[in-house]
């Protein structure tokens, strides 16, 4: 995310006035998912100590895919790779989720894809595979 946050202000110092507007709002949410991982830096000894919280709330689900994904595009922009998403359109646009923790989850996954991949593109496909709670639910054994 930090790396996010630099890019677009580094495309910001060379934008023309129409396209500063969007580089602001990209940075500001690149910002804002910063500050969520800095605050959020002892989930892993909360899942050792099962002490992990949940925070769900409603969301625009395809509308936060499409903002995790415009924060990596500067970084991938910068090596030359395509970064595009898709979202199968039977996914329901309102879903409760944790925004921080799976935004945190998709920018570590298609960080890594950008860094590791030398040239062509990152896709990012969601789909929907509908179940119901207690099919998938399958509680954690030590």
């Amino acid at each position: 995310s930090l790396n996010a946050l630099l890019a677009y202000l580094e495309l910001l110092a060379a934008a023309r006035a129409e396209t500063q507007k969007k580089y602001l709002m990209s940075a500001k949410n690149c910002g804002g998912i910063l500050l969520h991982l800095i605050e959020n830096m002892l989930d892993v000894a909360k899942v050792k100590e099962k002490k992990l919280e949940v925070s769900a709330h409603d969301v625009n689900f395809p509308e936060m895919i499409s903002r995790v994904v415009e924060m990596l595009k500067p970084t991938a922009k910068k090596k030359h790779i395509i970064l595009a998403h898709f979202v199968d359109d039977s996914i329901p646009p309102c879903l409760r989720v944790d925004v921080g923790k799976l935004s945190q989850v998709l920018l570590n996954l298609l960080s890594n894809a950008i860094k590791f991949t030398s040239k062509g593109r990152v896709a990012l496909k969601v789909t929907w595979i509908p179940t119901t709670i207690q099919e998938s639910y399958q509680p954690m054994n030590n």
